[in-house]
């Protein structure tokens, strides 16, 4: 049995938990959901579950950091390694590439990894780690935004944050 230890983060008045593994952080929730919500990502997953704040804390900082405008990067380490399959992960690490306010097309992100645009789709959807890898940063086409994991209220906030510290690719 892994054991994950978890904390939470407040973003936008809302509670999202999150968990550490040995390696990094593998999962990030929605907004109305709880720790439960990491069987969706991980659904062969046995875990044992720990609250330990001396392993959680530089998570919280970073975050914290991240989401009042100090920090434009997040470096923590992180492991999804058993999140998605190959198609997905090779789309996370092209978002992951995408720089803070900065954006990319869904057709972008398609042609770039060789897929359609629904299999894009699909794959910013199932992320574990919103935030972590942006998508927030991906849109359909000009003006026209899609359901991304976090609900549009985070994707909004972070585009107006990244958008308010300076960088002006976002409208």
């Amino acid at each position: 049995m892994e054991k994950l230890y978890w904390d939470t983060i407040n973003f936008n008045d809302k509670k999202l938990y999150f968990t550490v593994n040995n390696n990094g952080l593998n999962f990030i929730s929605d907004s109305d959901q709880r720790l439960s919500q990491i069987y969706d990502f991980y659904p062969k997953g046995r875990f044992e579950f720990r609250n330990q704040r001396n392993i959680t804390r530089i998570y919280v900082e970073q975050f914290d950091d991240f989401i009042l405008g100090e920090r434009k990067q997040l470096t923590l380490p992180f492991d999804i390694s058993g999140a998605g399959n190959s198609t997905f992960q090779k789309i996370w690490q092209l978002i992951k590439t995408i720089p803070y306010g900065s954006i990319m097309t869904v057709q972008d992100v398609a042609q770039h990894c060789g897929v359609d645009d629904q299999t894009v789709i699909h794959a910013l959807s199932a992320t574990p780690l919103p935030m972590i890898i942006p998508v927030h940063r991906v849109i359909y086409e000009p003006d026209m935004l899609f359901p991304v994991r976090g609900g549009a209220a985070m994707r909004s906030q972070l585009l107006e944050m990244e958008a308010m510290n300076g960088l002006d690719d976002i409208e």
